[in-house]
């Protein structure tokens, strides 16, 4: 549960800004 709740909080944030960020810098 621990990590779920990692997962929604700023950690969660923090690695789909990272993808999405990848994603665009791909482009």
């Amino acid at each position: 549960s621990v990590v779920i709740k990692e997962l929604k909080g700023t950690t969660g944030r923090r690695i789909v800004r990272g993808i999405l960020g990848g994603l665009f810098k791909g482009r």
